[in-house]
């Protein structure tokens, strides 16, 4: 009979296949003293090797500043801090201009979402300004000749037809429209993940890069400790069953020859 540990390890083995050596060597990295730590599922352009991170989560370095860059928005993004327990990053744009970044960066291209619960959101370019008190100038979007506002979608209460000096230039789904009293190079650009346990799974868990979140961590250890468990489990039962029914055999045969 095979022992409990022989089946131990075949499960072990069948469910994590991938060996230590053949991962490659991914341990957490910085831009700076001051940067946060770079680590699955993000990476390093230039200094982890192929393989490491998931795709979509390639940071770089500039000037001891960790960046990242979206597909539908080609400026760098400075990136403050990382969360790991909440799948969580916090950017900040270098031109103090977030609702450019709103206007022109698209999340569906991305592995992420915002932070916070967005709202249909149109951005209004107007030739000449808007009443005062109607809507808040984008000071950032706007020069001498033209006039950016944002406005929720429907909440046009100010007049029931846009002007004829305004036109629609885009509709976003954004967490805030524009105000003055808010920080324009920072508040809102904090965007969340969902970690995907199936594939770092799938390169085994053995790699020396770290899990993604501490929670797909834990998930991991309990379902390495659930596999031990009904594995030993059923090898006592068959362990047990065996020598029962060895016993009633080697008694059945004993009667057999007493009698």
């Amino acid at each position: 009979m095979k022992s409990p540990i022989f089946l131990l390890l075949f499960h072990f083995f069948i469910f994590f296949p991938t060996s230590h050596s053949s991962q490659p060597t991914c341990p957490p990295l910085k831009c700076s003293p001051q940067s946060p730590e770079i680590h699955t599922p993000f990476h390093l352009t230039t200094h982890h090797p192929p393989g490491c991170g998931r795709p979509g989560f390639t940071l770089s370095c500039k000037h001891n500043t960790t960046t990242i860059t979206f597909p539908s928005h080609h400026l760098n993004l400075a990136v403050k801090s990382i969360s790991y327990d909440e799948n969580r990053i916090d950017l900040s744009d270098p031109r103090r201009c977030v609702h450019g970044v709103f206007l022109h960066l698209d999340l569906s291209l991305t592995p992420f979402q915002y932070a916070y619960v967005v709202k249909e959101f149109e951005y209004l370019n107007c030739s000449a300004r808007l009443p005062a008190g109607s809507f808040d100038e984008v000071a950032c979007l706007s020069g001498r000749e033209h006039h950016v506002y944002t406005v929720e979608a429907g909440e046009r209460s100010s007049f029931e037809v846009l002007p004829e000096f305004c036109r629609v230039v885009k509709s976003v789904r954004i967490p805030f429209g524009y105000s003055p009293y808010l920080a324009d190079d920072e508040f809102g650009l904090g965007l969340t993940w969902e970690t995907e346990c199936a594939e770092e799974v799938s390169k085994g868990f053995l790699a020396n890069s770290l899990v993604g979140s501490a929670l797909c961590d834990k998930l991991l250890k309990l379902g390495i400790l659930c596999l031990v468990a009904v594995t030993l489990l059923l090898s006592l039962k068959m362990y047990h069953t065996n020598r029962e029914e060895k016993l009633v055999n080697e008694r059945s045969h004993l009667f057999f020859f007493s009698s």
